[in-house]
């Protein structure tokens, strides 16, 4: 009896797990990461701040890798660059796509091979209004366009329990 039940369970996951903690108003869904290479990968995601105040992301942080940051892509001369991008403000009440092809976290430096189904810690620092600490899920099956990956993807998948990531 409790065999089918997993099985059913594990067929209603979705393309995308994530944990997250916070104090600041932000919260994080339809997060997944994927690896770009042995030294790089992109986290996907959607940023919401449900607070009275605007938001600004002035960092992002993780134990696994030399460097996160904020990229985007540009068309310049009508070749697509990718590049760091200018400070996200998330204004009150307003939800921000990292998608790809757009804005995404870009990890540098990646200490070892990301590998499918890895839980990646990431510390968001929205300055004055606090930090979010997010598990993001690596899913190199996930296509762009999918649920959770790039246009139409408009519905949000549950939170998990997070525990206190202490790392920053």
């Amino acid at each position: 009896m409790f065999k089918p039940t997993l099985t059913a369970f594990a067929v209603m996951m979705p393309a995308f797990a994530f944990a997250q903690t916070a104090n600041a108003p932000v919260s994080v869904t339809e997060a997944f990461a994927r690896s770009s290479n042995p030294k790089s990968g992109a986290a996907y995601m959607v940023l919401t701040n449900d607070g009275t105040s605007a938001c600004t992301l002035a960092g992002i942080a993780t134990d696994l890798a030399d460097r996160a940051e904020l990229h985007t892509m540009r068309d310049e001369n009508g070749v697509m660059k990718m590049m760091p991008a200018d400070p996200l403000v998330l204004e009150p009440a307003t939800s921000h796509k990292l998608a790809r092809g757009g804005d995404h976290v870009m990890l540098m430096g990646i200490h070892e091979p990301l590998v499918q189904g890895q839980m990646i810690p990431l510390t968001f620092d929205f300055g004055d209004c606090g930090t979010l600490n997010a598990e993001v899920m690596v899913n190199n099956e996930t296509a762009p366009g999918a649920h959770g990956a790039g246009h139409g993807a408009g519905h949000g998948a549950p939170v998990a329990p997070a525990s206190e990531h202490s790392g920053h």
